[in-house]
């Protein structure tokens, strides 16, 4: 077997972690299909980077218009990042969007691609960057973000918890998997600049209570207003963290003092040199049929 073994470190298959997932899923939001299976990953034969990554699609039923759209593999090894490694925290995640179905073939289709895509490339990047997985904290693809979807103004990811399945979906249990910690599901919805800034000065559980307050979910709506521009107070709010700090900068206070100041969300930044190619890959389709 290769670098990324199907079998996790406490020695559940992923035969095991399949069946508690299904059960899992099926409990709180519908049967699902496999929609993407990697299988050159499984036999230790990607020609991918990262781990294995299958993608999950519960369909639309009944008054349910969307497909929710869920990796599996991510969960096998805890995320590398330092964060939790100073922390003595081993975190393992799963990543979900829904994706709307309107009826029609062709929009259908690229909702469910680039939902499919999404999850399943950021359940690479967090094992191949070290990105820690919060709710409130950001990913943006340069230090200077630019649109990461055609057509819509969207620059970096917030993560955030899942809302659409309801209660008791987020957390998947030891006790339901024998990985010796829970997984966490958690939606890398894309958000707008402002947002990302609101979050970066302001802290990722303000930026977390700024997108539930305006309705955000883990559905994929390209046409989603920024939170921020509809919120003047908020805007108002922003743009005196930002005067301030613009201030400390000029009256040349310690750097340390600022990078504190800048910290408080967490934010989890891909810099350019890193970037990987990521901003290509994130955007490539994954060929559901």
């Amino acid at each position: 077997m290769g670098n990324w073994d199907p079998q996790s470190a406490s020695g559940t298959s992923s035969d095991d972690m399949r069946a508690a997932v299904d059960t899992h899923l099926a409990s709180h939001i519908g049967d699902h299909e496999t929609a993407f299976c990697d299988e050159e990953g499984w036999a230790g034969h990607s020609r991918e980077d990262g781990p294995p990554i299958d993608v999950l699609v519960v369909p639309p039923e009944g008054e349910r218009l969307f497909a929710y759209v869920a990796t599996f593999g991510c969960a096998f090894r805890p995320l590398p990042s330092e964060a939790y490694h100073d922390e003595g925290v081993e975190r393992r995640v799963e990543f979900v969007l829904a994706a709307q179905q309107v009826g029609k073939e062709d929009p259908d289709l690229h909702s469910l691609n680039l939902a499919a895509n999404t999850v399943r490339q950021f359940a690479k990047l967090v094992h191949l960057n070290g990105v820690t997985v919060e709710p409130g904290e950001t990913v943006a693809f340069s230090d200077d973000p630019k649109p990461v979807y055609d057509d819509a103004d969207f620059c970096a990811f917030a993560f955030i918890p899942p809302r659409l399945p309801g209660p008791g979906f987020e957390w998947l249990m030891p006790s339901n998997t024998a990985l010796g910690e829970p997984v966490r599901y958690i939606a890398p919805i894309p958000i707008h600049k402002a947002e990302l800034e609101y979050g970066v000065e302001l802290g990722g559980e303000a930026l977390v209570k700024l997108l539930m307050d305006a309705g955000a979910t883990e559905m994929i709506d390209l046409k989603r207003p920024c939170a921020v521009s509809a919120r003047p107070d908020l805007q108002m709010a922003l743009e005196s963290k930002q005067a301030e700090l613009a201030e400390k900068d000029k009256s040349g206070k310690p750097e340390a003092e600022l990078e504190e100041f800048t910290a408080v969300g967490k934010a989890a930044l891909v810099s350019g040199n890193e970037k990987r190619g990521l901003f290509s890959w994130i955007l490539s389709l994954v060929g559901i049929r």
